[in-house]
């Protein structure tokens, strides 16, 4: 994998992990407030409802208590008369639609109807509150303890089921009482329905499997998450009955699917500006390195003048680069210079002789090359020693790079010959360089141990020629023979490898 992918990878996968940790902290953390929350809106809401609907109803019994207060203070009216009882309390149950009929049944006295005798009993033995119960059908009976000229009694209240259910209603979705939308409310007397479900939102109802599953008879003291709504039964009741609020759970998660909304754009956002920051990074990390290694190819290519490319910092990258570089320049002197002579080696001078010569057949140039020879060098270290041959060799090495154009390529060829490459370069002009070249040898006047040291050079001159001398080993053959032309010549002179000519058969010859 690339050191870029690497990188895309791995800050990707930081990134990535970051934000998924982050935004589930951050989700996490805002849905327990939310259902912290969602907590006590039930819970006071719940029992905001439960207090004005007892309220309510103990304004309107109270009501008709003081009414028949005064009207047997009025009337001096013992209750003994059992018309004047029901006519008393049929005015009084058509001044309030939620009650259908009203009774009075005394401790003392008359017995009432059996089905109530079981409760009147409970109740003085036991209680002292009104209280709901549902008997046979529809009928839903509110037990209310009240006092008479003639002692402890009771109201037997019959109460409409519709309009008890439309008053309940009314503080889910009218006073404000409960401001929790899609909520129902359940009344129900130990575990049993006292009426059917109250929907706020006939519009938007609960389902019904929902309300049905819900356990009437289990304790529900704490708001309790069900999975799919909140179930809340507070500890004050309604005349001795259950009320149960069923609450959807989105009622108050608006805020909650806002900020998930809110933490995936977020995130998608982050994200995307960080993928940018990541491969800009990335780019700049890896950058550096890529031209690092194609400078290294080039290097393998005998190619030492590709541009850096890498501005200077005072980072890492920065520090990288420059001892790169210098240590490629070092590579490169190593590589392609001679110690001594300092001029180009044979190794790269092979190497550049075949790009010139690819380049000659290409292009079709022209392309000479001066091969040349130290006279009498043995003669130079038997006289001044191997130090003073090294140096001619640096002075002649000196001389030839002072000499040459910023094309040509002059190296040292072995011992004390040297190669000299002149491309784009025809025969004459070849010829006039190896006469300059040699004349500046011949003029020369070395310094060595108190003394001057003279010498000089025989050279011989070839050409490529396409179609026949076209490879680097033929030139190099034909200077070396032109080299050694001159040699037999006398030395001291540039000579110029000449094709031999071919004797021409006697027409005798081929007729006999």
């Amino acid at each position: 994998m690339k050191i870029n992918a690497k990188l895309i990878t791995s800050f990707g996968t930081v990134l990535v992990t970051t934000l998924v940790v982050f935004g589930r902290i951050s989700y996490s953390t805002f849905a327990e407030s939310t259902h912290q929350t969602s907590d006590k809106i039930i819970t006071l809401q719940s029992s905001e409802v439960i207090y004005h609907a007892t309220k309510t109803l103990d304004r309107e019994i109270n009501d008709i208590e003081q009414q028949l207060s005064l009207y047997m203070q009025t009337n001096a009216c013992s209750l003994s008369s059992e018309a004047e009882t029901k006519d008393l309390f049929e005015g009084f149950a058509k001044q309030h639609p939620l009650f259908r009929s009203i009774t009075l049944s005394l401790r003392r006295g008359k017995v009432p109807p059996p089905e109530f005798q079981t409760w009147l009993d409970e109740i003085e033995d036991n209680h002292f509150e009104p209280f709901l119960r549902r008997v046979s059908g529809d009928h839903l009976l509110l037990i209310w303890p009240t006092q008479t000229p003639q002692g402890s009694a009771y109201f037997i209240i019959k109460l409409d089921p519709e309009q008890l259910a439309i008053r309940l209603s009314s503080y889910l979705s009218n006073s404000g009482y409960l401001n929790i939308s899609g909520a129902a409310i359940i009344l129900s007397d130990h575990g049993s329905l006292l009426l059917d479900p109250i929907q706020q939102d006939p519009q938007k109802p609960l389902d019904q499997r929902i309300l049905a599953s819900i356990n009437l008879k289990a304790s529900t003291e704490f708001v309790e998450d069900t999975g799919k709504v909140y179930v809340y039964r507070p500890q004050d009741k309604l005349f001795d009955a259950d009320l149960t609020l069923v609450v959807p759970k989105e009622f108050n998660q608006g805020n909650l699917v806002q900020l998930k909304d809110r933490v995936i754009a977020a995130m998608l956002i982050v994200g995307w500006v960080s993928i940018w920051i990541m491969l800009i990074i990335a780019y700049k990390i890896s950058s550096p390195i890529r031209k690092l290694s194609k400078i290294t190819k080039d290097i393998i290519e005998f190619n030492y003048s590709t541009d850096m490319e890498i501005p200077p910092s005072n980072d890492e990258i920065g520090e990288l680069a420059e001892n790169f570089e210098n240590m490629r320049q070092k590579i490169k002197s190593l590589v392609t210079e001679d110690p001594l002579t300092q001029v180009h080696n044979r190794r790269f001078m092979m190497h550049i002789f075949g790009l010139a010569v690819l380049k000659a057949n290409r292009n079709n140039t022209q392309l000479c090359c001066i091969m040349m020879d130290i006279d009498h060098f043995k003669k130079i270290n038997d006289t001044y020693g191997h130090q003073g041959g090294d140096v001619v060799l640096m002075a002649v090495g000196k001389t030839l790079k002072e000499i040459s154009r910023d094309y040509d390529t002059p190296a040292r060829y072995g011992g004390e010959e040297f190669l000299f490459l002149l491309p784009e370069t025809g025969l004459s002009d070849a010829v006039s360089i190896a006469e300059r070249i040699r004349e500046a040898i011949k003029q020369l006047a070395i310094a060595y141990d108190n003394k001057e040291v003279h010498c000089t050079m025989s050279l011989g001159v070839a050409e490529f020629v396409h179609d026949r001398v076209d490879t680097t080993d033929k030139i190099i053959h034909n200077a070396d023979i032109a080299l050694y032309q001159a040699k037999e010549n006398g030395r001291d002179q540039v000579v110029v490898y000449q094709e031999p000519v071919e004797e021409a058969i006697p027409a005798t010859a081929l007729t006999s």
